[in-house]
């Protein structure tokens, strides 16, 4: 599932604003035999950017800002259904 929100970074020049888009991909536990081994792993619940862009339209790579997955994390924690 998709998600955006809003984040402020310092610059050179000041504050700048963010739109961080990204992809929320729910954990999956991976098929089981029928004594209920595993036969493939369990796959984590995990985060992928898609994009993160200011309010200028410039384009950003998720290594440029600092702590991005855990600001996506909050994010994601904090607005669950």
């Amino acid at each position: 599932m998709q998600h955006a929100f809003l984040h402020t970074i310092e610059t050179p020049t000041g504050e700048t604003t963010l739109t961080i888009t990204y992809q929320h991909t729910p954990p999956s536990r991976g098929s089981r035999g029928t004594h209920g081994e595993p036969e493939e792993p369990d796959e984590e619940s995990e985060v992928e950017i898609l994009s993160i862009v200011d309010t200028n339209g410039k384009d950003y790579e998720p290594e440029e800002i600092e702590n991005i997955y855990s600001h996506c994390w909050d994010h994601f924690e904090n607005n669950a259904e």
